[in-house]
């Protein structure tokens, strides 16, 4: 108690809000008595109507360490209730499902993650190949489609749905989605050797090489010199494949 109080009256300083919660955490890993801790903890939740997430989120890990992940949900999901921004806590329940091997209550899990932070590539790619893992394509191409569809406007949505397209041999989508990176990103080779190597794939070698010879002719800054080179490697891919 004096551990997550501690961890409150520290507010916004991070650093030292920080070192009490590495505190918490050793108080608990050192406990002998965790369970009955938590039956006191349940007894004053339920006598107040006030919830901790702190300490529901260190018991929860202190849990998961040990291997009782069904423990660990338990704590977690209490925490993600009080806390539902909280991605780490997230993060932490999906994996617990996970051991458990309880997929789909760790895919469903994901999708509300997802939900709550809103902007987060790496959560709807992991959610559409959860969806395709369980044979469910219509919920796995709605999170992948989703990448692009929440951030329009950053290249990192549309260089993420344009691999999860190379991945499904759709290269005319994912050229697409390369042209959406040039538009954001124009002032970087990044996105047309991404167009480039998806047309190869498409059989377009006219525009490819086009696309190429526009990389290896522009002035880029000097650490693009290795973006130049990998651009020279698909002229002569283009070139062997015109013969």
């Amino acid at each position: 108690d004096a551990a997550a109080g501690a961890i409150l009256s520290w507010g916004r300083n991070i650093s030292a809000r920080g070192d009490e919660i590495n505190r918490l955490n050793q108080v608990l890993r050192d406990a002998k008595d965790l369970d009955a801790y938590v039956s006191r903890l349940d007894a004053i939740t339920k006598e107040t109507g006030l919830e901790n997430p702190i300490i529901r989120k260190a018991i929860g890990q202190t849990y998961f360490a040990q291997g009782k992940f069904e423990l660990a949900t338990a704590q977690l999901q209490k925490a993600v209730e009080v806390q539902p921004n909280d991605v780490e806590t997230h993060r932490m329940l999906i994996d617990a499902y996970d051991k458990m091997g309880l997929h789909d209550r760790a895919t469903a899990q994901l999708l509300e993650s997802a939900k709550v932070t809103g902007h987060s590539v790496d959560l709807y790619k992991d959610l559409g190949k959860r969806w395709t893992e369980l044979k469910q394509p219509a919920n796995a191409e709605r999170a992948y489609t989703n990448l692009a569809e929440m951030m329009p406007q950053e290249s990192e949505s549309h260089e993420a749905l344009a691999h999860v397209r190379h991945e499904q041999s759709r290269w005319a989508e994912e050229a697409l989605q390369w042209r959406h990176v040039i538009r954001i990103r124009s002032r970087e080779p990044v996105g047309y050797l991404g167009l480039a190597q998806s047309l190869i794939s498409a059989g377009e070698l006219k525009e490819a090489r086009e696309v190429v010879e526009k990389i290896i002719a522009t002035d880029w800054p000097a650490r693009f010199e290795n973006e130049r080179n990998k651009a020279r490697e698909l002229l002569t891919q283009i070139e062997n494949r015109s013969k």
